[in-house]
């Protein structure tokens, strides 16, 4: 699969290939031997575990062309999503990351909330359907506002719908919104009730960005996608 000479790829597409760990350990190694090779890896759906996670993870740390690695419906737990946190502090070009559907759990969780402290190039993150609860989301939450006060690239995207998080992470993502006028889609669930919903509505209006083009100072309206599907939300929250 991998070019020779240093020629990149571009998109590799291997998803529903029964690639497994074995696969997935092949592959990280041949993108060290040609660190240029992919621009975007899609390993979903191939029964990669803790093993084969960590074996693309440690290529990553060197690899300088890789922007999009998508590795949903797999078999990763806390040991492989700590890996990836681990590596990608090195990663200065990959801006986003899927993890859905996976086992990362709330140790998992804790290191990609860690990650996103001092990667400043990520931009979009998926976990949904990873048994995260309020823990994890107020951590995620809480590194993506203080994000913006390092000066570290815009986040776009956070998708933890699916998970175990309710109005303790809705209420952090509410601060997170009123602070940050960055993000631009959100996903929550699936505890979030009446009491979540309101303080994400409240944040909203106050979730704004601002750009400058030449002297002119134009407000953006900021978060533009908010999805509390399968949630506890009732009449009075989405009043």
């Amino acid at each position: 699969v991998m070019a020779r000479g240093g020629r990149e790829l571009g998109a590799v597409d291997l998803r529903e290939n029964g690639v497994g760990d074995n696969g997935a350990v092949s592959l990280g190694g041949a993108m060290l031997g040609n660190p240029r090779c992919v621009v975007e890896l899609d390993l979903s759906a191939n029964g990669v575990g803790d093993r084969g996670a960590a074996a693309i993870a440690e290529a990553l740390k060197t690899h300088d062309t890789c922007k999009v690695l998508r590795l949903s419906r797999n078999r990763i737990g806390p040991k492989g999503a700590e890996e990836l946190a681990r590596c990608l502090v090195f990663n200065q070009e990959l801006f986003c990351l899927e993890l859905a559907e996976n086992r990362v759990g709330d140790p998992g969780g804790m290191a990609l909330a860690r990650l996103l402290m001092v990667n400043e190039f990520m931009t979009e993150l998926t976990l949904d359907a990873n048994g995260l609860s309020d823990a994890s989301g107020e951590a995620i939450a809480t590194s993506l506002r203080n994000r913006k006060d390092e000066g570290f690239a815009k986040f776009r995207r956070v998708e933890m719908g699916r998970n175990n998080m309710g109005d303790i992470a809705a209420s952090a993502f509410a601060r997170t919104l009123r602070a940050n006028g960055d993000l631009r889609a959100l996903s929550l669930g699936n505890r979030v009730s009446d009491r979540g919903a309101e303080a994400l509505a409240a944040a909203l209006a106050f979730n704004k960005e601002y750009q400058t083009y030449g002297a002119i100072r134009v407000e953006d309206p900021g978060l533009r996608a908010l999805s509390l599907a399968g949630n506890q939300v009732g009449v009075k929250g989405a009043e």
